[in-house]
């Protein structure tokens, strides 16, 4: 199934996806990358594209078998075989696969990061701090990475976590209901760099809508109910594993509690959301995580709800609303 979404992604037209025009453009005008502000290292990726007269395939292709690359290295190492196809399938539930072929510069930095994670998992902190700093050259939001361990140490530390978390995810949730995205794009009028988010429409209000309301308000509890559920001790029914946090669980739980503090707090502000994405398998693997802890048949009945509710969800977005510019989708040979 990955091997699909690499080629489908891969081998998509410039005309695929918002952000995929001004790639071109800049494919063509190479001076003008630093100039609008992108980072350095995109702009010596696209520098040396248009010297060796690549088209802008070549990025899409690196950027898919980037990522595709970390997301199965990813649910190899971290997720049970039992739920593979469960975790592909939900990256057309979290809208992954038709986020990437939007804004593929972040995507490679999302690919890293996910690379830095799995280095930092091994303990070879220092290539994975390196990692995150030369994803930050693609894109500068690569730095949320570095809260994985302060999380983790958190976990470690703390006496109540589950109190503590559940209160912090709680506070999150209401937070989305302030209508703050005015604010920000007053703010973003200050700085060169962003003053063009100031009159963005994604700076919009769309986290009071229902859909994201219950969206977050789901991934909330998700949250809640498996941290609560592990602390019950071994043989209570729950599954193996469901004590106290091991080191290798804390960190994916930390990038799932980032996932969801981010994705509660920005959801009326979806330039700040994406920032959520560099976390978004986290998420897919606390999912398989809770229901590996119910029966058979809760198992099969909540995996096929969850899948249900994602792709309506997807399909919402994707085919009603049309965002991300995904459709209708060309090869780049047409």
């Amino acid at each position: 199934m990955l091997t699909m979404m690499v080629a489908v992604s891969a081998l998509r037209s410039n005309a695929v996806g918002t952000d995929s025009p001004m790639y071109a453009r800049l494919l063509r005008n190479p001076d003008t990358c630093r100039k609008y502000g992108f980072e350095i290292g995109y702009c010596l990726m696209n520098r040396v594209m248009h010297w060796s007269g690549a088209a802008d395939t070549v990025m899409f292709v690196v950027e898919s078998l980037l990522l595709y690359s970390a997301i199965g290295l990813f649910i190899y190492r971290y997720i049970e075989e039992r739920w593979w196809g469960f975790s592909c399938l939900m990256l057309f539930g979290t809208r992954t696969f038709f986020m990437a072929m939007n804004i593929a510069r972040q995507y490679i930095a999302v690919a890293l990061c996910m690379f830095a994670f799995m280095l930092y998992a091994r303990k070879r902190w220092k290539l994975a701090l390196g990692l995150v700093a030369f994803a930050m050259t693609f894109h500068i939001t690569s730095i949320v990475l570095l809260l994985i361990p302060a999380a983790a140490w958190w976990q470690g530390h703390a006496k109540r976590f589950e109190a503590e978390a559940t209160a912090v995810v709680a506070m999150a949730f209401v937070i989305q209901f302030v209508d703050y995205g005015g604010i920000i794009s007053w703010v973003a009028g200050f700085i060169p760099k962003y003053r063009h988010y100031q009159y963005d429409s994604l700076m919009g209000d769309t986290g009071t809508s229902v859909v994201w309301v219950l969206y977050t308000l789901a991934v909330s509890v998700v949250f809640i109910i498996y941290i609560w559920r592990r602390r019950k001790p071994v043989g209570s029914g729950l599954g193996t594993g469901m004590t106290r946090a091991n080191d290798e669980e804390r960190r994916l739980l930390s990038g799932a509690l980032v996932y969801v503090v981010m994705t509660d707090v920005f959801a009326g502000v979806d330039t700040l959301n994406r920032m959520s994405i560099f976390f978004t398998m986290f998420f897919i693997w606390l999912l398989t995580a809770v229901l590996a802890t119910l029966g058979k048949r809760m198992q099969i009945a909540m995996e096929l709800l969850i899948l249900a509710a994602s792709f309506l969800i997807c399909y919402r977005q994707i085919y009603i609303r049309g965002n991300f510019g995904v459709l209708p989708y060309k090869m780049f040979f047409e």
